[in-house]
């Protein structure tokens, strides 16, 4: 119960340091308790906790934990760990490899007819993955169709997000939609109080001003990522952000 309280309500919130203390206590209990099903949980959803936090050693450590013991007991947590993971490589720039565990997460929603539109958003970040290897034959169409078909709240910003990632490292002829896009995608997380997902959304649009030379609003849109990281105890995060921010002229 500590490890589902940890990721449904402080994790969802943006709370990344009480979802990480709370998921902890999790592991610890359920280590104690001996039980598979309870240490496949309070892995992953440690793992997840340490992702939002930002300390991507660890979380990759406790998600690849979380999904043997999934694996162990055929549970549906394994499919999470591999989408966090391939978040994580991707933040590493490993876009192959982060494909791969976005496939691997797919396939196993797939087979056990698991959360459709989350399937989809999976969807999406493995789509973008395939850009940043340069792939160019992308149905855009379709990413728009599930994103405009969703029903789901708090998936609604996500895949606006990923949407305006896609536009955005296509090509430049792409940026104007993509600044359309990200903007959806923080009026979207605004709307549902979905903080930490504001961080990421600040600093991609940075990313977009760079690209444009826009070097005034890159820091404007940094500094705002930042405070909004430091709100949600994402300490990794601040660090890497930080960084960002003073390598921009």
């Amino acid at each position: 119960m500590k490890s589902c309280i940890a990721n449904t309500v402080y994790n969802l919130q943006g709370n990344a340091h009480l979802g990480y203390l709370m998921s902890r206590e999790g592991i610890k209990l359920a280590e104690e308790s001996g039980d598979l099903h309870s240490k496949a949980e309070a892995y992953v959803h440690n793992g997840i906790a340490c992702y939002l936090k930002g300390f991507f050693d660890e979380a990759k450590i406790n998600l690849n934990k979380g999904a043997g013991y999934s694996a162990r007991l055929d549970l549906i947590h394994g499919s999470i760990s591999d989408y966090y993971l391939g978040l994580i490589e991707m933040e590493g720039d490993n876009y192959k490899r982060a494909h791969e565990y976005f496939i691997k997460s797919i396939s196993a929603m797939k087979h056990r007819d698991f959360y459709p539109d989350f399937q989809k958003l999976v969807v999406m970040v493995s789509t973008l993955s395939r850009i940043k290897e340069h792939e160019r034959d992308i149905d855009i169409e379709t990413l728009y169709h599930y994103a405009n078909e969703n029903k789901i709240k708090v998936l609604e910003g996500k895949m606006y997000f990923f949407i305006s990632k896609i536009l955005g490292n296509m090509n430049s002829q792409h940026l104007s939609q993509a600044v359309n896009w990200i903007k959806r995608a923080i009026e979207s997380h605004q709307k549902n109080n979905l903080i930490w997902y504001l961080c990421l959304d600040y600093a991609w649009y940075a990313e977009i001003f760079k690209k444009k030379n826009d070097f005034s609003n890159a820091k404007d849109k940094l500094e705002k990522a930042i405070d909004f990281f430091k709100k949600c105890g994402a300490d990794g995060w601040v660090e890497k952000t930080d960084k960002e921010l003073a390598s921009v002229k």
